[in-house]
């Protein structure tokens, strides 16, 4: 069976010519077009939460380094001449740990992530333990 040939549309080959580049440039503008969507869109949504949790981050570093120095001062004054002398890094060290159980505390809670009070395989929903 003889393939057939499509049918003119009775334009000439110069309408031919005109639709091949105006077609080529509509999907490089449709190409373009989706990648904003995809890309600068989302990043532009992502940008709020990303500045939320810088600031977030820079208010509890501030936060916990005022109690620390606030820790570290009410230790001096509160103890006065008993850690003095050769016991004068005692305070310091309690500093330290404060932070170093501040930290794990933090770490703690970034890793189960928001919304998650319970690990991963403990049980799951509660709402249908009525």
């Amino acid at each position: 069976m003889p393939l057939r040939e499509p049918k003119k549309s009775g334009g000439s080959t110069k309408d031919k010519d005109e639709g091949l580049p105006a077609e080529f440039k509509e999907l490089i503008d449709l190409i373009v077009t989706y990648a904003k969507q995809e890309t600068i869109g989302p990043l532009e949504e992502l940008k709020r939460y990303v500045g939320f949790g810088l600031l977030g981050a820079l208010a509890w570093g501030l936060g916990l380094f005022f109690v620390g120095l606030g820790l570290l001062r009410a230790i001096q004054s509160e103890a006065g001449h008993r850690l003095a002398g050769d016991w004068s890094w005692v305070p310091y060290l309690i500093v330290v740990v404060f932070y170093a159980v501040a930290i794990a505390v933090l770490i703690s809670r970034m890793s189960h992530g928001p919304g998650r009070d319970e690990p991963a395989g403990s049980g799951g929903d509660r709402s249908k333990e009525r």
